[in-house]
C-alpha cells in the first residue's frame, strides 16, 4: 500500500512540473506583494487544517510537490 502510494506520488509532482502549479502558485504570491510572515503563516495554517482530517505521510504526499516547487531539471 505503501509503495503505490509512493507511485502515485511521483506521478502527481511530475504532472503538477509539467503543468507548472508550483511555480504559478509562487509567482502569485509574489507578485500579491504579501508579506513572507504572512504567507509563512497561511501554509502553516493550512497544514494543521489538513492535519485535522488527513495522517502525516498523505498530507506530505499531496503538499510537498507543490510547497517544495521542483526545477524541471531533475527530470
Amino acid at each position: 500500500m505503501i509503495l503505490f502510494t509512493m507511485i502515485g506520488a511521483g506521478i502527481f509532482s511530475y504532472f503538477l512540473t509539467l503543468v507548472q502549479v508550483p511555480q504559478m502558485i509562487a509567482g502569485a504570491i509574489t507578485q500579491s506583494g504579501v508579506p513572507p510572515m504572512l504567507s509563512s503563516l497561511f501554509c502553516c495554517c493550512s497544514t494543521f487544517r489538513l492535519g485535522c482530517f488527513w495522517n502525516a505521510f498523505s498530507m506530505m504526499v499531496i503538499t510537498l510537490p507543490i510547497v517544495f516547487r521542483p526545477s524541471r531539471a531533475w527530470i
